[in-house]
């Protein structure tokens, strides 16, 4: 399984398919001793979005569509461990 870490912003491209839009999310910390964040962004073309999710720090797994979901293996306030499982 590949593995990845991710100190605060940092940044981890999702592979979305072929002509479509470019997606990444940047671990965002821990607002709170109990909750971490994830920043999502993406673009097409000339638009843009972004925006923040909130999990709490026994999440253990995150989905972000069919084709990128993640097993979180350590969470701690500067970086976020993950491994793919899709």
């Amino acid at each position: 399984m590949e593995r990845h870490v991710l100190r605060v912003g940092q940044k981890l491209d999702l592979k979305t398919g072929w002509l479509s839009a470019s997606q990444e999310f940047v671990f965002a910390g821990m607002p709170s001793a109990e909750t971490f964040s994830i920043a999502v962004h993406g673009d097409y073309g000339d638009s843009a979005w972004g925006y923040n999710l909130y999990f709490g720090k026994t999440t253990r797994e995150i989905r972000m569509d069919e084709k990128n979901a993640f097993r979180v293996v350590e969470i701690s306030p500067v970086k976020i461990v993950l491994e793919k499982i899709a």
